[in-house]
């Protein structure tokens, strides 16, 4: 009998070995043109007609990867196709754009899409870890008898504690299992979320992603420090920025820039801190002046000037910086075209609480148990990740938006930004004024003509501070940029960080004349 026991024992670790729960391989079709405009911006869509998995179905598509000509492309948007019940978890459009955003049904390249599905049904995935373990349970049992014949009650002992360790190993080897399935079902967005819960990795963080924000009792919205942003974690968490080089103490540093605003400063889009224009600038500093200047990225995705307001007087004047640059008045635009405006902007301004759109956070001492994990991953695919802006801001009809910026002008972000500037001299602080780049392509929230009217006059109110309070504005800023600089309509690509970084410089070098280390 004990024979037999090991024999069990040893195959099945010998197939938990070759055959681990999640263990998975690719499969790989052609798709073929025609290719379908769909409804998500600039994409074309295939549909692709996969084996029946009860795994798969609207709430759980299967993570689909597309290929142009052998090269991966961006995560596809995937989602079902079927007409019929017969068609449901088989039919489903993978929707993807092209590496140029050409049509792929004249480009000429070849598109291929890849799936993986797993080596073992589910219930062979469990069944054999629970044979495994119940048999070395059953060997040890035996051993015991055997063995430990007196006293008794050590033996009592032996097979109690051999009782408690095989629950626990089966609760993990089985919840290891069910883990390891659920990870290579679920879609890779949610994988890599579940990752950066754990700190095991960093890839994923969408930008405006709510999952880089967690709720704050003042701010209503920072940014998440346990977060990963577009496949790094590079949010400070004591100021709550995007930096991730440690700030120094005051008298360690010559000089210190602070820039505040929203995604434009924050440098929304760009995955590494180091392509941001406030970094860049930063580098064009301590390259003609030394390593003791700071230039700071106080921006965050949706911030109003309101809300740079009081992320200054909270955390950020304890910078002590020289100057302050403020590149202010898109996120201004929202609260205008939503009913009244209000001069706290809770016309537009929604009270958030992350428990169901941010990521969750993890127990240290429990997270060593893979049931704990699989729990988690669970919590994680029942949350639900969206912009961050669907989560605070209230949105009107599109048919409001018009009438109602013509009848709430900008008087509200002029006050607001003249307490700001105020404030700023008040403290002795130098302050630069930095007009918005909007150029109008259709990737805006709402209509680009009524965002485009907003920038334009808040830019004017920007110019009118900066002349009030006799302060510093780039009105070169204004015409320097071009659709090429852009990601969309107002966030920088590499080119158009660059060109601002290299502008802001020249500025600041002609205007402000910083004193260079000895």
């Amino acid at each position: 009998m004990a024979g037999v026991l090991a024999g069990v024992v040893l195959a099945g670790a010998l197939a938990l070995w070759l055959l681990p729960p999640g263990s998975e391989r690719e499969s790989r079709l052609v798709l073929r043109a025609p290719f379908a405009t769909t409804d998500y911006i600039g994409s074309h869509g295939a549909t692709v007609e996969l084996p029946r998995w009860w795994r798969w179905s609207p709430e759980n598509p299967p993570p689909l990867t597309v290929y142009e000509d052998g090269k991966k492309l961006d995560p596809a948007m995937v989602k079902e196709a079927g007409a019929s019940p017969e068609d449901a978890g088989r039919r489903w459009t993978a929707s993807f754009l092209t590496s140029d955003r050409s049509d792929p049904n004249t480009n000429g390249r070849a598109y291929e899409v890849t799936y993986q599905r797993p080596r073992l049904p589910l219930a062979v995935s469990v069944g054999l870890p629970f044979i495994t373990a119940t048999a070395g349970l059953l060997l040890a049992m035996l051993l015991v008898e055997r063995l430990l014949v007196h006293p008794p009650a050590l033996r009592r002992i032996a097979l109690t504690l051999l009782s408690l360790g095989y629950t626990v190993v089966l609760l993990e080897s089985v919840g290891g299992a069910l883990l390891a399935d659920r990870l290579t079902a679920t879609q890779l967005p949610v994988r890599q979320l579940y990752e950066q819960v754990f700190h095991i990795g960093s890839e994923g963080g969408a930008p405006g992603s709510s999952a880089n924000f967690r709720s704050h009792h003042y701010l209503n919205f920072v940014l998440n420090p346990d977060a990963a942003y577009m496949g790094e974690r590079q949010f400070d968490a004591h100021y709550l920025i995007r930096r991730k080089e440690p700030i120094r103490a005051r008298a360690q540093v010559s000089w210190r820039a602070l820039v505040l605003g929203g995604s434009t400063t924050f440098g929304e889009g760009i995955a590494r801190e180091e392509d941001t224009w406030v970094y860049r600038l930063e580098q064009k500093l301590r390259a003609a002046h030394g390593q003791g200047y700071d230039v700071v990225d106080g921006g965050v995705p949706g911030y109003s000037v309101v809300e740079n307001f009081l992320h200054y007087i909270l955390l950020l004047d304890e910078l002590e910086p020289d100057v302050v640059v403020l590149f202010v008045g898109l996120n201004d635009i929202p609260p205008r075209l939503t009913g009244d405006l209000a001069r706290d902007y809770s016309n537009n301004r929604r009270p958030w609480r992350d428990d169901a759109n941010t990521l969750p956070e993890a127990n240290r001492w429990l997270s060593r148990s893979v049931v704990y994990r699989y729990l988690m991953l669970r919590e994680v695919e029942r949350r639900r990740f969206a912009n961050i802006a669907y989560y605070v801001q209230r949105w009107s009809p599109p048919s409001g938006q018009k009438p109602a910026l013509e009848h709430n002008g900008p008087d509200i972000y002029r006050a607001h930004l003249r307490n700001l500037v105020r404030l700023l001299l008040a403290q002795g602080h130098r302050v630069v004024i930095v007009p918005q780049v909007f150029l109008p392509s259709g990737f805006s929230f709402g209509d680009p003509t009524l965002y485009a009217r907003g920038v334009a006059e808040h830019n004017q109110v920007n110019e009118d501070v900066a002349r009030e309070f006799h302060v510093s504005f780039v009105s070169a800023a204004s015409s320097a940029f071009d659709r090429s600089d852009l990601l969309d309509d107002c966030h920088f690509n590499q080119q158009g960080n660059e060109k601002m970084a290299q502008l802001l410089f020249a500025f600041l070098e002609s205007q402000l004349q910083p004193v260079t280390d000895q």
